[in-house]
């Protein structure tokens, strides 16, 4: 499957489902008599924090894969040591 978005065809680059929700008038779904977001706004601020959520992720990995494997450079500097050896396990079954 492929997905591809394109300014010629939505006129932005954001998902289909940003621009259904941008249509919706404000006086058909009276959200603010409620004291409600327009579903626009309730969409917004959850791909904001998801995208947040994610930046931390990446961040995360970030570290891990700067993190040098060099025992003796992470003993001099005090960082964590990652053995990457195959582990090797003996199984006796009575």
């Amino acid at each position: 499957m492929k997905l591809s978005l394109s300014l010629a065809q939505q006129g932005n680059l954001y998902p289909s489902v940003y621009n259904c929700l941008r249509s919706l008038p404000d006086c058909a779904l009276h959200h603010s008599d409620h004291g409600l977001r327009h579903p626009l706004g309730i969409y917004s601020l959850s791909l904001g924090r998801v995208v947040q959520a994610f930046k931390v992720v990446l961040d995360e990995n970030d570290k891990i894969y700067q993190t040098p494997t060099d025992s003796n450079i992470l003993a001099h500097e005090g960082g964590t040591y990652f053995c990457t050896r195959p582990l090797r396990v003996k199984l006796e079954i009575p």
